[in-house]
């Protein structure tokens, strides 16, 4: 009973081989043990098929194993501050002797050669005296530096509106299509979508309905101020913080 039923998978077996031109077809009951035996050029072509990408991690490990780390670069490679509010972000790359490249920046050991003249904060480097100065970094046994120059350290920047004020409204959603950067605008204030128009959105707030959004003589009076903060009613709720860097830069402005 058993012998009759395996005879019959065996059997089918054969058969969707049969379809398939992959594989010998079973003959008899005789050769039950040789079951599937391929055919000299598909089976062939199907083993290089299957193996190919096997052959393939086994040479990348190779090749991995076979390189070594050969240079450390920092961008930019030269950093130039000027202004109090002035900042740099860096990152450092690591390049191997096969040309791949792998951003490092988070395991590098990060120096400031003269600490008094520039800050290092999470990456990024801010100005405190002026002078020339040098940022140092260290991975494994790879070593870079990048020149830092600081000009007018303690000197306020202007504000610019395209520069400054522009990717704040942006950074808040306000000029999103689902907020004032729609076709019609939102509650009597239109943006241009994601800030393309920044000398339309600039007569918009400055001069389209007198002093009540933009208040020269109480800035912080201002209405386009006091709705960023949710400080009075806005369709759009708060959005921003009163102590952000982003509120302070509107005030500013």
């Amino acid at each position: 009973m058993y012998s009759q039923s395996i005879l019959n998978v065996m059997r089918r077996i054969s058969s969707v081989a049969r379809a398939a031109r992959l594989w010998t077809p079973l003959a008899t009951p005789r050769i039950q043990a040789n079951v599937a035996r391929p055919a000299s050029a598909a089976g062939r072509v199907l083993a290089c098929l299957l193996c190919w990408p096997l052959v393939g991690l086994l040479a990348q490990a190779g090749s991995a194993a076979d390189t070594t780390w050969q240079s450390l670069t920092i961008y930019p490679p030269e950093a130039q501050l000027a202004t109090a509010t002035d900042f740099q972000n860096v990152i450092a790359v690591a390049q191997r002797s096969d040309g791949v490249t792998l951003d490092v920046t988070e395991q590098v050991a990060w120096t400031v050669e003269n600490p008094e003249l520039v800050r290092f904060e999470d990456f990024r480097l801010s100005p405190t005296s002026d002078g020339q100065t040098k940022l140092l970094a260290t991975w494994q046994e790879l070593k870079a530096e990048a020149p830092v120059s600081v000009t007018a350290a303690t000197a306020p920047r202007d504000i610019s509106f395209h520069l400054d004020v522009m990717p704040v409204l942006t950074r808040a959603g306000c000029n999103t299509g689902s907020c004032h950067g729609a076709a019609r605008g939102k509650d009597g204030f239109r943006l241009s979508l994601f800030g393309f128009d920044p000398v339309g959105d600039y007569q918009r707030i400055t001069r389209e309905i007198g002093i009540r959004r933009i208040n020269l003589a109480i800035p912080d009076q201002s209405l386009f101020y006091l709705k960023a903060l949710g400080a009075v009613p806005h369709s759009g709720g708060k959005r921003m913080e009163p102590d952000s860097s982003y509120a302070a830069t509107l005030l500013g402005w």
